[in-house]
């Protein structure tokens, strides 16, 4: 595929380029890192203004981390290709802005809970022993192994968690304290799930799904 035309980003123009032509060019950012830049630098001044206005008005944010820190998170995130957006079918411009918007407050919650997250990960984890070589555990995980889905070492059911993507780690987290060992199965509550659907932003039937597929690879990852 040839790469897109390069253009240059002239002033008092800037609305005149699609939300979603500018994110096309900024995944094309390892061919025409500068064709990329420029778009970068379009979507920012359009969408920074909102986006922080957004992360104060539902609070997405914390004492360590300010409204303005979750913007750059989530814009390095979109530079990096590590938020991906769907277009929705409507193709009408003004539809389209409003699903982008709901799409970069919804990145910004991403970013804010892991932020959360890290912060009672922190708080939890046991004290290391000075003398100890031995790694700590979340309590979340279990301090006996029993809300652990096997018998295997926390530390490497924390390994693999670590290099899962945003999204199955916050399920993960969620719905490990539901896991039985007895019938190798979840027995998350009613409202646990719906608020863990809504968390992510999917179904809970996909999240059902997600769920099995990230036992099925963690298990496989351990076994090995």
């Amino acid at each position: 595929m040839e790469p897109l035309p390069a253009f240059s980003v002239p002033e008092n123009t800037v609305d005149n380029y699609d939300d979603v032509e500018l994110l096309v060019r900024i995944s094309d950012r390892e061919r025409d890192p500068v064709d990329a830049e420029a778009a970068f630098t379009i979507f920012f001044n359009r969408h920074a203004g909102f986006l922080a206005a957004a992360c104060k008005k539902y609070r997405y944010y914390h004492t360590t981390l300010g409204a303005d820190d979750v913007v750059l998170r989530v814009m390095s995130e979109i530079f990096n290709g590590n938020a991906e957006f769907s277009a929705p079918d409507n193709p009408n411009p003004e539809f389209v802005r409003k699903h982008l918007r709901a799409w970069l407050i919804q990145v910004a919650k991403y970013q804010f809970c892991s932020e959360i997250r890290k912060l009672r990960f922190d708080k939890d984890v046991a004290k290391m022993d000075e003398k100890s070589a031995e790694g700590v555990t979340p309590a979340i995980y279990g301090e006996d192994d029993t809300q652990s889905p096997m018998s295997a070492d926390r530390a490497s059911i924390l390994r693999f968690r670590e290099a899962l993507p945003l999204v199955d780690q916050i399920i993960l987290d969620r719905s490990l304290p539901y896991y039985d060992r007895g019938t190798q199965t979840f027995n998350l509550p009613p409202k646990v799930a719906q608020a863990l659907a809504a968390e992510v932003g999917k179904s809970i039937v996909a999240v059902r799904k997600r769920r099995q597929r990230i036992m099925t690879a963690m298990c496989t990852a351990l076994a090995s």
